[in-house]
């Protein structure tokens, strides 16, 4: 993501480093953890993003692994 945004955040003990461009976001978990299920990472991750960004994730945009993760944003105002 060159020239994108980046910012680290922890969620609930596991950190993750948030790489947006656009509506656009690239996860990587940046913490050790022995066989982490991923269910927990994707829900932490998602929390993640929005703490970066502020903005929703798109659901079922979110994929990926234990390790990093994609997503596509939802920035509009929740007035919208």
């Amino acid at each position: 993501m060159m020239g994108g945004e980046r910012q680290t955040v922890i969620v609930e003990g596991t950190g993750f480093t948030v790489h947006r461009k656009g509506s656009a976001v690239e996860v990587y978990r940046t913490t050790p953890e022995l066989m982490p299920r991923l269910s927990v990472v994707f829900a932490r991750a998602e929390t993640a993003i929005r703490q970066a960004t502020g903005c929703a994730v798109v659901p079922g945009t979110l994929v990926g692994d234990a390790a990093l993760m994609k997503a596509a944003l939802d920035c509009r105002s929740p007035d919208m």
